[in-house]
């Protein structure tokens, strides 16, 4: 009875969730879509740009992941949050969480109409959206920003955004957050 109870649980976290990970996630996911140039950008001939949300779990994806060799070129947003609770020594009611953007342009997609390589224009649109944004409740700044190359024929484009968070000062009761 007591599993049966839990588990009834679950699907209440696909409207209120308290994990920072999964709440920030959300949030980029939902940021990215929202963003024009980033879906046309990505170039997914098999994909409608007017529904962004089926670039999902396609060409954006919540964890970092190197794509395999695809028969069509792809190109990817692949993403990741890591929260750190102890970095912030001086005050243990925050924690710092770090966002990672992973983009993977296949070198046959690289060139793009704008004279600007795919992925450091996906990049581009990606600081641009999370750079200094209050999204989260508290600003982000970029701490991280290099290129690199995969042995699978993907440039890379790597993003580290650095913010602080509250450090697990809010819970969810019955629907309502208690700090």
């Amino acid at each position: 009875e007591k599993i049966k109870k839990s588990i009834a649980t679950i699907p209440k976290l696909k409207e209120q969730i308290d994990d920072t990970a999964i709440l920030f996630k959300r949030r980029v996911e939902e940021r990215l879509i929202r963003d024009p140039r980033i879906i046309h950008v990505l170039d997914n001939p098999n994909l409608d740009e007017l529904d962004p949300s089926s670039y999902l779990g396609i060409n954006i994806r919540r964890y970092v992941h190197i794509p395999e060799t695809q028969s069509q070129a792809q190109n990817f947003i692949c993403f990741q949050v890591d929260v750190n609770e102890s970095r912030s020594l001086k005050n243990d009611k925050m924690k710092t969480v770090v966002i990672t953007f992973v983009v993977f342009c296949e070198e046959k997609t690289l060139d793009t109409e704008y004279d600007i390589a795919r992925h450091d224009l996906l990049g581009y649109f990606i600081k641009d959206d999370f750079n200094w944004t209050n999204m989260f409740g508290c600003q982000g700044k970029i701490v991280y920003d290099k290129e690199s190359l995969t042995d699978k024929h993907y440039s890379v484009r790597t993003i580290k955004f650095e913010l602080p968070g509250f450090n697990g000062i809010v819970k969810t009761i019955d629907g309502k957050p208690m700090i």
